[in-house]
This record gives structure tokens, C-alpha cells and sequence, in this order.
């Protein structure tokens, strides 16, 4: 999948994964940059709690539209130029949210974000797989996955910093300012990445029939179900289980937000531990389906148990960290499924369903909440990580006829 191993030094593949994992963190940051200022935009503002997540919801249904729909377009005119109209669309969409002052404003800017959003998946992980060296690749999908989980970490320690000081108006207006200044950066340097080349079948009936041919195979769909139902799996834990821990056992909210910070600390520890093990192995669906069962296992605990502090924590750590673990492996699996001229096209419509997953969960998770099912937050996401296992089987029919395609 990648370029000759000779055209590409340690410093190449260096420069390419901090350029590329940076782009991912600026990504995941403006995916957050909005919930943090919710209380202010809800009390200040007027903005009911339904209508901010309404926001949420279309600028993820949005993103994951535009994903697959990106991932054609890579394979057309190559992920450079696809990359550089994402952050400068996001930026922009960040930036202007200090302008919006009606919900229909927010609406057309999140819609404007969301499709900045959609290109980051297909555009990032087309480059590492045409410009990382093939000893090196697993490790740049660790680091990729680890910008976007520091994007993560930082949007609401920054943007409430940032409004404590300048409003939230002037927040989002700084925040906005942080994308267009790394690309620059990513602009002045980024000449220097292999360009993939492009597909030239374009949209001839046959070529169209190849392609659907490949979106719709065991391989793709059993991917692009793992990728849905996992989203739904972290995104419901990170989410709701404070609330489903105070409901159950009355269990201090403060306590269980600890253990949210240890599950994604613990995910980044297993995130980078993922990343040397993928460049060890070639059994990435072996390692995917084994760091799947402790995460389904220990899930049950809190749903019947009421847990001691420390004995909540142990469990969000182990939850955590194999759930890390599995990630570069997992984008081991989608490149492994994705023929070098479609690679665009296998990477957007495969991770379009972490998009589906995370604008799915807050109606299936916020429903259980709501109908006094709060043990059916644990136990939901403890399914979704055995139906990882199942999607990952699905997978495996035939991806050999579609690495070779």
C-alpha cells in the first residue's frame, strides 16, 4: 500500500505522522469546541438543551454524508488539496460561530463544520497509508488515533480558559484562529508528501460497478458496522454513564467523571501500545476480537454492582485500554481492505460509521436514561462490543478478494 520502503527515511515518516496526527487533533478539537460552552450558550443565551443537541446531531449526520462522498475525491485529485479545504472549512465554520445569533445561524455553520469534518477520516489515513514506510504504518495510525484523542482532551480545558477570559464569542474566534495558523504550517511543509496516484477509471459504468462492487462487500459493511457500534460503545460510556452510575447506586458524579478521565487516559496509554504491536503482527483481526472481550466483560461490572471508587476505576482502566489497544490494528484491517486507487473510498465510507454511531447513541443511551433503564447503558455498550466481534466476522469473508482487488 505504501511507496517504496527505499524513497522514504525515518525523518519522511516522522514528519508525515506529526503532520498528518496534528491535522486529526485539530479535527477532534473543533468537534468539541461547541459542548463545553453549552452551560453559557443555555443561560446566558437562551438556547434550550434540546436545541444544542439538535446542533450535535446534524453536524455528525452531516460529517458522516460527507465522509464517503470525501473519500471519492481523494481518489480523484489526491489527499493534499481535500486535507487543506477541510481545516480551512472548519476554521472558518469555528470562527464564525462568534458571529451566530440565532439558532438558524448555528445550524448552517455546524452543517459547514460537519463538512469540514467529513474529509479529515479519508484524506488522513489515505496519506499515512501511501507515505509512511510499511515498518513504520502501525505506529502512524497509533499516533493518528492519539492526536485525536488530545484534540479531545484539550477543546474543554481550552475553550472554558478562553471564555473565562474573552467570552465565548472571543473563545470560538481564537479557537478558529488555531486551525488556520496550522495550515500554514501544513501547507509550508506539506509539498513534500508523496501525492497518491489518481483513479483513473473515473465514473465509467464499469468502473462504477467496481466500485459499488467493493462498498458493498462483506469486508467494507462487516468494517463499517464495527466502526458504528464501537463509536457507540465509548461515546455511550464517555457520555452517560455518570448519569447512569447516579441513577443506579448514587454514586457521586465527581466519582464517576474520575473514571471517564481514567477510561480515556487509559485509552491513549493503550492507543500507543496498539501501534507497536500492529507493526509486529499481521493477525490485526485476531488482536481486533481479543481486545474486544475484557472491554465486554468488564462492562457488565457497573451495571450490577455497586463498585467501590477505586474498584470503578480499575474497571474504566481495563475498559480503556484494551479498547485502545485495538485501534491501530483496526485501521490495519480497513487499509488491508482498501485497493491503493479507492483507498479514499474504503477509508470514508468505513469510518463514516463512527459518525452514524456517535449521532445514533445519545437517542438509544439518552432513552434508557429517560425509562429508568440505567443499567442498559453498561449492558448496551457491553452488546455493541460483542457485535464489534460479529461485524469484525463479517469482515473476514472475503477480504481477500478485496486486498487484491
Amino acid at each position: 500500500m505504501s511507496v517504496s520502503e527505499s524513497t522514504l527515511s525515518p525523518d519522511h515518516d516522522v514528519r508525515t505522522i506529526g503532520l498528518v496526527s496534528g491535522a486529526h487533533g485539530i479535527s477532534h478539537f473543533y468537534q468539541l469546541v461547541l459542548p463545553p460552552l453549552f452551560p453559557i450558550l443555555h443561560f446566558e443565551e437562551g438556547y434550550s438543551f434540546t436545541e444544542l443537541g439538535l446542533l450535535i446531531a446534524i453536524f455528525y449526520l452531516v460529517s458522516g454524508v460527507v465522509q464517503p462522498l470525501a473519500g471519492f475525491l481523494v481518489d480523484r485529485i489526491g489527499p493534499r488539496s481535500v486535507l487543506y479545504f477541510g481545516i480551512a472549512l472548519a476554521s472558518l465554520a469555528c470562527s464564525a460561530y462568534a458571529l451566530a445569533d440565532n439558532l438558524n445561524a448555528f445550524i448552517v455553520l455546524v452543517i459547514v463544520a460537519g463538512v469540514g469534518n467529513g474529509v479529515f477520516h479519508p484524506a488522513d489515513y489515505t496519506v499515512l497509508s501511501h507515505n509512511v514506510s510499511e515498518r513504520r504504518v502501525g505506529k502512524g495510525f497509533s499516533f493518528h488515533a492519539f492526536g485525536g484523542y488530545i484534540g479531545y482532551a484539550i477543546a474543554p480545558v481550552v475553550m472554558v480558559t478562553l471564555a473565562s477570559l474573552f467570552g465565548w464569542r472571543g473563545a470560538l474566534l481564537a479557537a478558529g484562529f488555531v486551525g488556520f495558523a496550522f495550515l500554514v504550517l501544513l501547507i509550508s511543509t506539506g509539498h513534500r508528501l508523496v501525492q497518491v496516484g489518481t483513479d483513473t477509471a473515473g465514473a465509467t459504468p464499469r468502473a462504477m460497478k467496481d466500485h459499488a462492487a467493493l462498498l458493498l462487500s462483506p469486508v467494507v459493511i462487516g468494517c463499517f458496522l464495527f466502526f458504528c457500534v464501537a463509536a457507540m460503545a465509548q461515546i455511550g460510556l464517555q457520555t452517560f454513564a455518570p448519569s447512569a452510575l447516579l441513577k443506579l447506586f448514587e454514586i457521586e458524579i465527581t466519582v464517576s467523571n474520575i473514571g471517564v478521565t481514567v477510561f480515556l487516559v487509559a485509552v491513549t496509554i493503550g492507543i500507543l501500545s496498539g501501534g507497536v504491536l500492529a507493526d509486529r503482527t499481521q493477525r490485526h483481526h485476531l488482536v481486533t476480537v481479543l481486545c474486544l472481550i475484557p472491554p465486554a466483560a468488564m462492562t457488565l461490572l457497573p451495571a450490577w454492582f455497586d463498585l467501590s471508587p477505586l474498584s470503578l476505576w480499575i474497571v474504566f482502566a481495563i475498559i480503556g485500554f484494551f479498547f485502545g489497544l485495538l485501534i491501530p490494528s483496526r485501521d490495519m484491517l480497513v487499509r488491508a481492505a482498501a485497493p491503493r486507487h479507492s483507498s479514499g473510498k474504503v477509508f470514508g465510507v468505513v469510518y463514516s460509521g463512527l459518525d452514524v454511531g456517535s449521532a445514533l447513541t445519545p437517542i438509544a443511551f439518552g432513552w434508557f436514561l429517560d425509562h429508568a433503564l440505567a443499567h442498559w447503558v453498561f449492558l448496551g455498550a457491553a452488546i455493541c462490543f460483542v457485535a464489534g466481534i460479529g461485524a469484525i466476522a463479517l469482515s473476514r469473508l472475503n477480504i481477500t478478494i478485496a486486498s487484491n482487488a
